[in-house]
């Protein structure tokens, strides 16, 4: 019985490509290079700020200039999200349906979940709607490990077996199968071509933990 439901941010509760687009493509061009262009951008998506932005810029400047390119994704994240960011259609509703069907619901991105949080005014999302958020802030193996995951669990008091976590990517699906979590994603263009359960909107959460459509 699924007793929790933990969600990405990223791609599910924000529908934030053009705001991720633009800032790690700001931060390639804050280092003296040209801009990539949108979709090398989002060919990394999923993957920690740092090991994102490791995949855009020369390996030894990458290097040598790691803190300076962790502390400027940092400093413009929740500009960038402001900006450019709105909420994933349905994603308030479903996550007060799942709440009001007892369900626990968190948080675990490899971003920064608390940068999110201050922008709740704007997507209407809030601390109360989650009761656990796990993010980068932790200092643990970012996804594809199972670490963040994992450590929501316990902060949850849930079983593996007892959650669903909805993600977007595939280090969302490695990390669900490495935690023993039932992983689906809502559904992209990107992830089109991995195996797994998908949803076209996450309205159809409750629906699916109620048994109205089968998982």
């Amino acid at each position: 019985m699924i007793k929790a439901v933990l969600f990405d941010v990223d791609g599910v509760l924000l529908d934030s490509d053009e705001a991720l687009a633009r800032l790690f493509a700001d931060c390639v061009r804050s280092f003296g290079f040209s801009r990539p262009a949108r979709g090398r951008v989002l060919e990394f998506i999923g993957l920690s700020g740092l090991e994102w932005i490791s995949h855009l810029l020369p390996k030894k400047l990458f290097q040598k200039n790691k803190k300076r390119a962790r502390d400027w994704l940092w400093v413009h994240y929740a500009d960038y999200n402001k900006r450019y960011s709105r909420a994933m259609p349905g994603a308030l509703r479903a996550v007060r349906e799942l709440r009001a069907a007892g369900l626990k619901t968190g948080i675990v991105t490899n971003g920064y979940a608390w940068q999110f949080r201050e922008l709740d005014k704007q997507f209407g999302l809030n601390a109360v709607d989650f009761v656990a958020t796990i993010d980068a802030r932790k200092r643990l193996k970012p996804k594809p490990a199972p670490d963040l995951l994992l450590l929501a669990l316990r902060e949850l008091g849930v079983k593996p077996s007892e959650a669903l976590y909805v993600g977007d990517a595939w280090v969302d699906l490695a990390a669900g199968k490495r935690a023993g979590v039932k992983t689906i994603l809502l559904a992209h263009a990107r992830n089109a071509g991995l195996k797994a359960r998908r949803i076209r909107s996450l309205l159809e959460l409750e629906k699916i933990l109620s048994g109205k459509i089968l998982f």
